[in-house]
């Protein structure tokens, strides 16, 4: 092993791929019956940096590495975290240690020798349009292959959040069995037993001023639990994909120039092109002006989320 596979300082907001990255660590390093005896996590500030180092020099018990994982690093004080930096110039080699930071201090000692002797990786959250190579990786994982127009709808079903979209890929594998290859019917069929409604559905009825529709579909995607503002953030999306379509279409562009501009597989195409004809560019800024004026009001708690959203409705479909 490498002296800088020994190190790692993992940091950033996707905490559910920090902790991906951290599974994959401990299925490369640790193996056998005594796998738990060569794991151990350490939390800041609860656990001493000395009591952290004591435990990275210690040996593995019937294996070659042992893998500790320091969360909440980021709670160390500078004076703190100074105290690690003699083991990061002769770490165990013995010893693969993950720190894990919600922020890094880039000025401290800590950092800088860490820069010189071990991986830090920043775990950015994901682009939208980056989220469906990610959920085909994740499928191949599985042993499997997902079609591109059922990671599309997958995407527009269950939002762009890694983790809930890695739980319903789960379900999914798990409904097809011995199956290969996913496919549209195959997402559909798994997806369709939640209660999860169609934020397609909730534009559309935006789009044609249906309050009651728009109203039922927003409730339908509360009941499941969606956080308020992940519905602001599809709802945003979707009429900025809306907008986007509407101005190639204008500009001659049939179903696959707007599916290239907009970096999308061929499912969503259709209904976003449809939903653009009924927008025109004046009614734009409106849309947009009132998903800010929501999130804005949400965000410092003038009033109940779901009230707000149920104003931004109306404010949408006047």
């Amino acid at each position: 092993m490498e002296p800088s596979d020994l190190l790692y300082l993992f940091y950033g907001e996707e905490g559910f791929l920090i902790e991906e990255a951290i599974n994959d660590i401990k299925g490369r390093l640790i193996h056998g019956s005594f796998s738990d005896f060569n794991v151990e996590v350490f939390y800041a500030p609860e656990n001493s940096p000395s009591e952290i180092i004591n435990s990275a020099y210690t040996l593995p018990a019937l294996s070659a590495k042992r893998l500790i994982i320091v969360r909440d690093a980021h709670k160390f004080s500078r004076d703190q975290l100074d105290k690690f930096v003699p083991y990061l110039r002769e770490p165990s080699p013995t010893t693969c240690a993950v720190f894990i930071f919600k922020e890094v201090d880039i000025n401290g000692s800590f950092f800088k020798e860490f820069k010189k002797t071990g991986k830090i990786v920043r775990f950015r959250q994901l682009y939208e349009r980056d989220i469906p190579t990610w959920i085909k990786r994740v499928v191949a994982r599985l042993k499997k292959r997902i079609t591109d127009e059922a990671c599309e709808y997958l995407l527009t079903m269950v939002g762009s959040n890694t983790a809930d979209l890695s739980n319903e890929i789960e379900k999914v594998a798990l409904y097809v069995g011995d199956k290969r290859l996913i496919e549209l019917k195959d997402v559909k069929q798994s997806v369709a037993e939640t209660p999860f409604h169609s934020i397609f559905d909730l534009v559309r009825y935006v789009g044609e001023g249906n309050v009651e529709k728009a109203l039922r579909a927003l409730h339908s995607l509360l009941e499941t639990g969606t956080h308020p503002l992940v519905v602001l953030k599809m709802i945003s999306r979707q009429f900025r994909y809306i907008w986007k379509a509407k101005e190639v279409m204008d500009q001659g562009g049939d179903s696959e120039a707007v599916r290239k501009d907009l970096k999308i597989s061929g499912y969503s195409v259709r209904s976003y092109m449809d939903q653009a004809k009924g927008i025109t560019y004046e009614r734009i800024p409106h849309y947009f002006d009132a998903i800010l004026t929501c999130d804005l009001a949400i965000k410092s708690g003038q009033a109940k989320e779901q009230i707000l959203l149920e104003k931004l409705i109306f404010d949408l479909c006047l």
